[in-house]
């Protein structure tokens, strides 16, 4: 592929970005082979942009773990599989929003094209100190978290960030773990939960028939690589389900051979 680093970025995020206002926000599931096809292009097309550009080189870890994940999604949605998401509209929409994110990184002078792109870059920050704060647990507490992510109330999924956000419950003050730069979300409840407790609490026994759910998905969680366990916790503090989420990275580490990426091998179901 020739390397487009000292010229900028070329025609193909003009695709992109005319591939994206054509998909626009979905109120549902994909209904027509075309919106399928356009799917199935627009990853491709900002990961292809990304390596010419030479963005991909300085993408950390868990951004490249998000593209493939998205790379994934755009598979199983293009070629309409069982789906990775429990939701095929939303799919497309946070497919949207992670294409945008990553458009931006190959133009950084012309972010003002990708405006589905707001606050993707904060939801990552929050992740990687999360993810810090939860490697900081004892691995009992970790798998609380986990359980905790399980049976409590989710958030609504991805609020519209042009809406003044209110709360029905509060949510623990910045500290140690949360800074104060970042918005509230379920993970930094379980996450504030599980440090209290153990300050005060004696762990709760890994033999627990109602911890078994946060334990499962907890040892699945520590067995993906670093850079996907973040990306995880993202998807999680934007609304997804916990277990699931873990599971939809399993899956989409084994979908990426079809791609020509080899990563070690995935953890078991």
């Amino acid at each position: 592929m020739t390397d487009r680093t000292s010229t900028g970025p070329g025609p193909g995020l003009d695709q992109l970005r005319a591939t994206l206002d054509s998909l626009g926000t979905r109120p549902g599931a994909l209904t027509h082979p075309r919106e399928r096809e356009l799917v199935g292009v627009a990853v491709p097309l900002v990961w292809g942009e990304l390596k010419a550009t030479g963005a991909w080189d300085k993408l950390i870890p868990t951004d490249r773990a998000a593209l493939y994940w998205t790379l994934a999604v755009s598979h199983h949605l293009h070629l309409d599989l069982s789906p990775i998401a429990d939701d095929e509209g939303r799919a497309v929409n946070q497919l949207v929003r992670d294409c945008a994110y990553f458009a931006a990184h190959c133009e950084p002078r012309r972010v003002h094209r990708w405006p589905e792109a707001e606050g993707r870059r904060e939801q990552r920050e929050a992740a990687l100190h999360q993810l810090a704060w939860l490697h900081d647990l004892h691995p009992t507490w970790r798998a609380e978290v986990f359980h905790t992510l399980h049976t409590v109330p989710r958030p609504t999924p991805e609020p519209d960030r042009s809406a003044a956000t209110t709360d029905s419950a509060p949510h623990p003050a910045a500290g140690p773990g949360r800074p104060d730069w970042v918005e509230p979300s379920c993970v930094w409840d379980a996450l504030a939960d599980a440090q209290r407790r153990a300050v005060h609490e004696a762990p709760p026994s890994p033999d627990r028939p109602e911890g078994w759910l946060g334990r499962d998905a907890a040892r699945r969680f520590a067995a993906l690589p670093e850079g996907w366990q973040a990306e995880a916790l993202r998807r999680i503090g934007r609304g997804d389900p916990a277990r699931r989420t873990v599971s939809e990275a399993t899956e989409a580490m084994n979908t990426l051979p079809r791609f020509g990426i080899a990563l070690r091998p995935a953890p078991p179901p």
